[in-house]
C-alpha cells in the first residue's frame, strides 16, 4: 500500500495479510453450516494454534492502522 507521501512498506502489506488471514480463518473455523466448531479442536502444534487467534488479527490491524495514521500526520496538525 503507498502512502500520499510516495513511501512504502511491503512488511507492513504482510502483516496486513496475517492479519486478515487470522480473521478469516477463525471465523471459518467458527462458524461452519452444523454450528461453531468447539474451541480446542484446533491442534496444539505452534503453527496451527494461529489458525485460533482472530482476535489477535484484529489487534494485529488496529495498531497497524494507528502506525500508518501516525506516519501519515507526523508533523502536521489536525484542523
Amino acid at each position: 500500500m503507498r502512502s500520499s507521501t510516495g513511501e512504502h512498506y511491503p512488511a507492513l502489506d504482510h502483516i496486513r495479510g496475517l492479519a486478515a488471514f487470522m480473521v478469516f480463518t477463525w471465523h471459518f473455523l467458527h462458524e461452519s453450516p452444523e454450528g461453531p466448531v468447539p474451541y480446542g479442536i484446533v491442534p496444539a502444534l505452534p503453527i496451527f494454534s494461529l489458525l485460533d487467534e482472530g482476535h489477535t488479527g484484529v489487534s494485529l490491524f488496529m495498531a497497524l492502522s494507528g502506525y500508518l495514521f501516525a506516519k501519515l500526520l507526523d508533523g502536521k496538525q489536525i484542523r
